[in-house]
């Protein structure tokens, strides 16, 4: 066991006594400066800058210090087995498991994950890995760098029913107003045209269609009708949606106050959508910057093409990995 992870479990043994008072400024700068590291992929960086601050930082500040430390460790592990050293990610949840023995979380090194990735190991199929997209730059200091690819959502459990599959509509792809907009009639139960929505949205996103069929689940869901198992792609559509528009480029706050906004009904469809925290965290940091320097809004800056290459792009990660809060 390394001095530096004794050192971690000897600050969770102090943070477990109440303290009154907020993290100190040294704290504060030293997470969000952890929070950048993370953002630009340097997560060893900012593993041991954290690692390291454990050995001095007073003891109110110790559990801010590792809770971010943990979503960390959570990053590390899963993308050191995507890029095949197992050995590492082994390391990181061996110190990701001491912490949680410690603070008595009961939580495994490696979050659990839910239907999505479940149906995926049934079936045998693994999501396509390929490049992720890129939140363009602004000039100067005050940018941050881009954020993790957007998760990929896997396979889409099957429907409940012995009921065969009514013949979709054909409609273009392009737009989400096209949808067709299924009606019971007078000799058509309620719940046999519940399932043709929930087909009609599940082809539309094994597709990769995002908008088509975050569309028809946000219709199902506000009518009360959305199953539990179709939640996790619900937020995953949306956060598409808003990787997008991170993507144009933010003008003034109140578009950042609108993403926000945003990131957070994300979170309340489904709570354990740990991208959707990543998101809160970097936009609130871009916030903080740009409104401390006056940089310019980043779509001015905004690389050609960006847009165009997106539908591509959206890929990597299981969405439905779990961040302790």
């Amino acid at each position: 066991m390394s001095r530096r992870i004794l050192v971690i479990i000897s600050c969770l043994s102090l943070s477990a006594v109440p303290i009154k008072g907020a993290e100190t400024q040294k704290t504060s700068q030293l997470l969000s400066h952890a929070r950048e590291r993370m953002a630009d992929g340097s997560l060893d960086e900012a593993i041991q800058m954290m690692e390291s601050a454990l050995e001095t930082a007073p003891a109110e500040d110790c559990k801010a210090i590792v809770e971010q430390l943990r979503k960390t460790y959570q990053v590390a592990i899963h993308q050191s087995r995507q890029a095949g050293h197992h050995d590492i990610a082994d390391q990181y949840a061996q110190n990701l498991k001491l912490i949680d023995s410690v603070a008595g979380t009961g939580e495994p090194a490696e979050p659990p994950t839910t239907t999505i990735d479940a149906t995926n190991r049934a079936i045998g199929s693994s999501p396509e890995v390929t490049a992720g997209i890129a939140v363009p730059k602004a000039a100067g200091k005050s940018d941050l760098a881009e954020p993790q690819a957007l998760p990929e959502p896997g396979e889409v459990p099957p429907i409940a029913t012995e009921e065969p599959r009514r013949p979709l509509a054909s409609a273009p792809a392009s737009t989400v107003s096209k949808l067709p907009e299924p009606q019971a009639s007078a000799n058509e139960p309620a719940s046999k045209v519940r399932q043709f929505d929930i087909a009609e949205a599940d082809d539309a996103f094994r597709a990769r269609k995002y908008a088509d069929a975050g569309h028809v689940y946000q219709q199902l869901l506000d009518s009360g009708s959305l199953p539990d198992s179709r939640r996790g792609h619900l937020a995953y559509c949306r956060a598409a949606a808003l990787v997008e528009r991170i993507n144009k480029g933010p003008a003034d706050a109140a578009e950042w106050n609108a993403i926000r906004q945003e990131i957070d009904a994300i979170q309340q469809i489904q709570p354990d959508f740990w991208f959707a925290e990543y998101l809160g965290d970097l936009v609130r940091e871009r916030m903080s910057r740009t409104a401390g320097t006056g940089a310019k809004p980043s779509h001015e800056v905004a690389s050609a093409g960006i847009m165009e290459r997106t539908a591509n792009q959206i890929r990597s990660m299981n969405p439905l990995r779990k961040v302790s809060r």
